[in-house]
């Protein structure tokens, strides 16, 4: 029978609930009450809020250290008690996030996911509250190095309901999911290009570098699944290349695998391939590189991809000898859409460049 410990372990529970309630309980000062009966209550309500602040931050650290000591003694306990732990750990919040990461090394995969799930919860709730999520988007980081494919897959799904966007956290988290690119399936590694877009786009509103995730993208254009690439080509567009560094890596990565699978894909590669040439263009940097790639897809076998290709070549607005001669003999393709295109781009680009 093991009644006992599972009552013995509900009555310490319920004890580390109630550490500190006293203090919590306190009635506050009412600011009005105490601007009327002069300077000094006031000083003293402020004198007492600061106390009472500084008791829920100890009281956390305290329950942080005391749950996390606490988790190996439920090593032997049956998984219902550690999920039954667990429950306890979602409401109690931040102060169990050192706790809900040493359950992520239980042996039971049940116990793992339900730690990762609680995880996400209060990351998700502190996030709303404009509280941190560094504690917990680290304990996150590390479940992707789980054996389990359910776990890994979970721990990505988390993270994006957690959003990561501080520089700590973002430090950890970002590192974790590009090496997630190399995992061994093939939905943990599409997940994960989710997750990065996500971050990446969030980092890219701030003014913040996103060279480390341009670059990760780019790497898993030689994904061996073609969903996988396409989503990368997706998150790429969002979270377009602007730097230097960034662009000498994401640019050859595009064109060398302008070729490579559907025509779908192909098509979906240009569309970024164009997108970067065209900010390019606006800036009034070199965009040759480009251009010459998206000429050399004319010759694709896809109508489709000669026809995207004379579009993004437009929106370069790119009048060189060679792009127009390109153009031109495009005139007498064998697709009408490819015709009508190139008839339409050569038009738009001469009113551009006027």
């Amino acid at each position: 029978m093991r009644h006992k410990p599972l009552t013995w372990l509900i009555a310490i529970l319920a004890s580390i609930l109630l550490i500190g309630v006293g203090m919590s309980q306190m009635p506050q000062f009412d600011t009005g009450t105490a601007e009327a009966r002069g300077e000094e209550f006031a000083q003293l309500t402020d004198k007492f809020n600061a106390l009472k602040a500084k008791h829920e931050k100890l009281k956390a650290i305290w329950q942080a250290e005391l749950l996390a000591q606490f988790v190996p003694t439920l090593a032997d306990e049956p998984s219902a008690v550690k999920r039954q732990f667990l429950d306890f750990l979602r409401e109690l919040g931040t102060p169990s996030a050192a706790a809900l990461t040493e359950m992520l090394n239980d042996s039971s995969e049940r116990v793992r996911r339900k730690a990762v799930d609680v995880l996400g919860a209060i990351g998700e709730r502190e996030r709303k509250a404009g509280r941190s999520t560094e504690a917990i988007a680290a304990g996150l980081a590390a479940a992707l190095r789980d054996t389990s494919e359910k776990v890994r897959s979970e721990a990505i799904e988390e993270l994006e309901d957690v959003h990561p966007t501080s520089p700590e956290s973002v430090a950890i988290v970002v590192p974790a999911l590009i090496e997630s690119l190399h995992d061994s399936s093939e939905r943990v590694r599409q997940k994960a290009i989710e997750a990065l877009g996500e971050i990446g786009e969030d980092m890219q509103k701030a003014g913040r570098n996103t060279d480390a995730i341009a670059i990760g993208l780019a790497a898993a254009l030689r994904d061996s699944a073609e969903r996988v690439r396409r989503e990368a080509l997706n998150e790429l567009e969002d979270v377009r290349p602007t730097s230097t560094e960034s662009l000498a890596v994401v640019i050859p990565a595009l064109i060398e695998r302008r070729t490579v699978g559907s025509s779908r894909e192909r098509s979906e590669l240009l569309d970024v391939l164009g997108g970067i040439g065209e900010k390019l263009a606006e800036k009034g940097q070199p965009t040759a590189t480009i251009r010459d790639a998206l000429i050399a897809s004319l010759t694709d076998n896809s109508s489709k991809v000669r026809t995207n290709a004379i579009e993004e070549l437009s929106d370069m607005h790119d009048n060189s000898a060679e792009t127009l001669a390109a153009l031109k003999s495009a005139l007498t393709d064998s697709s009408k859409s490819v015709r009508r295109a190139a008839q339409k781009a050569i038009q738009e680009i001469k009113k551009a460049n006027q």
